[in-house]
């Protein structure tokens, strides 16, 4: 079972698509700031999340329950919006902001954390706009791969450039692992 969740519009074939607004496609309707999900333990092999945790007040219990919902082994692919964007912060319906090492809370247990949920970090990956102009074009085509040559670089873009020329997107693939 594979879920897309907050899937809004975009419908996902061979998921269950889970959305707060009975839309057209919509498998599921739940309020993702109610808790439990209205599905069992270990039923999700894979987990799509596009643009919907910035909208959700609680990350931690959001992360615990999406943890609760996965097979070990299953993958979350989560779509953010990154911190210096201007919709992330601009946006009246966005209630958290998401850095390089926002999930590494998650992927780096330790015994004062608080929380149950853990995964490991598959990939990560600032991002610019896929818009069709120009300029995003080559963001898209020079800049990006650079940011993203490894940790270092992607700190050093974060600490130093990101308000110059800042990216759109944090994109995150963890493994649960129980």
């Amino acid at each position: 079972m594979k879920l897309n969740m907050g899937s809004g519009n975009n419908i996902l074939k061979g998921y269950i698509n889970l959305d707060c607004i009975p839309l057209n496609g919509v498998d599921v309707i739940h309020n993702l700031e109610e808790f439990p999900y209205p599905f069992p333990d270990n039923y999700f092999k894979e987990i799509y999340i596009h643009q919907t945790l910035e909208h959700l007040s609680d990350k931690t219990k959001v992360m615990e329950e999406l943890y609760r919902i996965s097979k070990n082994g299953a993958i979350i692919d989560i779509h953010v919006p990154y911190f210096s964007n201007c919709g992330a912060f601009c946006h009246a319906e966005h209630k958290s902001f998401f850095g390089y090492n926002t999930f590494d809370y998650w992927c780096n247990p330790s015994p004062e954390m608080d929380t149950l949920a853990h995964f490991r970090l598959i990939s990560r990956k600032i991002e610019f706009s896929g818009t069709p102009r120009l300029p995003m074009k080559i963001l898209n085509a020079i800049i990006t791969p650079l940011i993203n040559i490894n940790k270092w670089t992607a700190l050093c873009y974060q600490r130093f450039f990101c308000w110059i020329i800042p990216c759109e997107n944090l994109i995150v693939k963890l493994e649960v692992i129980k």
